[in-house]
């Protein structure tokens, strides 16, 4: 096609057409291209998406389902996880250990009375020295003094220092026994000593309880050494201070050598009213006071023990 041989302003405008025209061809020319082959590949697509089909062209795919029991699953799945467990080699060999025969020499050389004193010093009341051991001492239940044995964890020693324990080696005997009931305490125990002539003392200089663990101990050791016997015999200040305690005593060791008002017995069992603590009441040498320590032992559930002299003799 030639474009027109036009001049002027006619010529311009058909000029202007003439290329539209071709721009136009050119683009439907390129459309139709592309339609035909859109339209060509959908039916070859469509061609091999009915490949298979019976004479009619028209039959389905048909699915198949298997079915399978719940012990073939099982059977299935043990199969398919294979556990690979190393094999231990074999071996008839045992290998040998050697025991060595020959023990460490222990020095054990040593006689008891150093046991007995090492223990002494350490305040230990673990270690029997003789009469007088209470089951409490050595099995952690209670308290002994001069064989007369208390259960409980709280004990008060109530001791006439008067001026006749300084005679027949009364004093010395007090001195041996009470630390001996002292050293049997057990640890947990507790324990409180006063002496009482005209007056009452106790050794820990307080109106509490003393644990009977060894610092202590080994401080009424020292306080019972420095006694020093004198004046009359009042136990009344004493028991005052005892029951003044709190918590109350599980028992009391009341010990004298001599005579003192009858009296006192009715104030002690006022005192020991609201609890009743046992008072075990211990005649030493002298007899002479022991209607009324009988009647105390007796009204507070404790027990009365006469104690001869040391060297075997009897009292008045």
């Amino acid at each position: 096609m030639t474009a027109p041989d036009r001049a002027g302003p006619e010529h311009v405008i058909s000029d202007r057409v003439w290329r539209w025209v071709r721009r136009a061809t050119v683009v439907g020319i390129v459309a139709s291209l592309a339609f035909h082959l859109i339209t060509a590949v959908l039916a070859a697509l469509i061609g091999v998406g009915g490949g298979g089909a019976g004479p009619r062209g028209t039959e389905e795919a048909v699915v198949e389902f298997a079915i399978t029991t719940d012990a073939e699953l099982a059977a299935l799945q043990a199969d398919a996880v294979v556990f690979d467990t190393p094999a231990a080699p074999e071996t008839d060999e045992i290998p040998e250990i050697e025991i060595e025969e020959s023990l460490p020499e222990v020095d054990a050389s040593g006689s008891l009375d150093d046991l007995t004193e090492l223990a002494q010093d350490l305040g230990s009341g673990d270690i029997g020295m003789g009469e007088g051991l209470g089951s409490g001492g050595a099995q952690g239940q209670g308290a002994s003094f001069f064989g007369v044995e208390a259960t409980g964890n709280r004990f008060a020693y109530v001791l006439d220092i008067s001026g006749s324990m300084a005679i027949g080696g009364k004093m010395e005997a007090l001195r041996t026994e009470l630390t001996r009931s002292l050293n049997d305490l057990y640890d947990a125990a507790e324990f409180y000593v006063v002496l009482y002539s005209d007056s009452a003392t106790p050794i820990s200089g307080g109106s509490r309880w003393v644990g009977a663990n060894p610092t202590e101990k080994r401080r009424a050791r020292s306080a019972v050494q420095q006694i020093n016997p004198s004046g009359g015999t009042n136990p009344m200040p004493a028991f005052e201070l005892v029951f003044a305690l709190r918590p109350r005593a599980d028992a009391i060791y009341f010990l004298t050598d001599g005579e003192f008002d009858p009296t006192i017995a009715d104030n002690i069992a006022q005192l020991n009213a609201s609890a009743t603590v046992p008072v075990h009441c211990i005649a030493l040498v002298s007899t002479a006071s022991e209607p009324v320590m009988r009647r105390i032992a007796q009204d507070s559930g404790g027990t009365y023990t006469y104690v001869r002299a040391p060297g075997g003799g009897g009292g008045p």
